[in-house]
């Protein structure tokens, strides 16, 4: 049974760690700024964000705790979604802009939009490997069961 002194402990440790998280973000945000989304030290605050975030998700906390981080990785994904939304919605109209130009910018043009695009895709599948790997590893620490190999094999055909 945990002493008033260990949940104590454990309330400062969680203090401390979203506090480092909420540094995190804000230096994540400024480099995204400043660097763009692509960036490598964009990438490796993200990664840090993320795994800030897993370790307090799986620290048996409460209710408001666990909807609390939830929505910090809620907004860390989403903030990042909209980032790529802004830079494929700015390349798309500057591509439409240049269409009177010739074809070779035309053509740079489609290149840079088609990065932006495939940028975003390679995020949107590292975020789902991320959640996939979260949801693995909290089943596990609550006792939970993976699923029999039948039923994972019929979602995956579908």
């Amino acid at each position: 049974m945990p002493t008033d002194s260990s949940n104590s402990l454990k309330s400062q440790k969680e203090k401390s760690c979203l506090t480092e998280v909420s540094d995190t973000e804000k230096r994540l945000w400024a480099c995204i700024r400043s660097k763009g989304v692509f960036h490598n030290d964009a990438k490796n605050l993200y990664h840090k964000d993320c795994c800030i975030l897993e370790k307090l998700f799986l620290n048996d906390n409460e209710l408001p705790e666990l909807q609390n981080i939830e929505y910090l990785l809620w907004r860390l994904h989403y903030k990042h979604i909209d980032e790529f939304r802004k830079i494929i919605s700015q390349s798309s109209a500057k591509n439409e802009l240049k269409l009177a130009a010739n074809n070779q910018k035309k053509a740079a043009n489609k290149d840079k939009v088609e990065a932006h695009l495939e940028g975003f895709r390679s995020f949107l599948s590292e975020a789902s490997k991320f959640y996939q790997d979260l949801i693995r590893k909290i089943k596990g620490y609550y006792g939970l069961f993976e699923e029999p190999w039948f039923i994972r094999m019929e979602f995956q055909g579908e």
